[in-house]
């Protein structure tokens, strides 16, 4: 299971050249994402990260990460 865990989190990071490990990382890229020409790239990437880093947190953790870019529950 961790080995499952870390390749569909990480696994384009992991084995870049391994399709098997590009396929892994599937349900990270799905999501709402249209990148366009009006868009900047470095902009567009955070905002990526940013889905990317909710998504696994509530995958794994079972806690939304979205209110942890404006504030701190302190109590969470």
């Amino acid at each position: 299971y961790d080995q499952f865990v870390r390749e569909q989190i990480a696994g384009d990071e992991i084995s870049p050249d391994n399709p098997e490990h590009l396929v892994a990382v599937g349900f990270l890229r799905q999501g709402p994402w249209e990148l366009t020409s009006m868009e900047v790239p470095r902009v567009a990437r955070q905002r990526f990260l940013d889905d990317v880093t909710n998504s696994v947190g509530e995958t794994f953790l079972a806690h939304s990460l979205q209110c942890a870019k404006c504030h701190d529950h302190k109590f969470d």
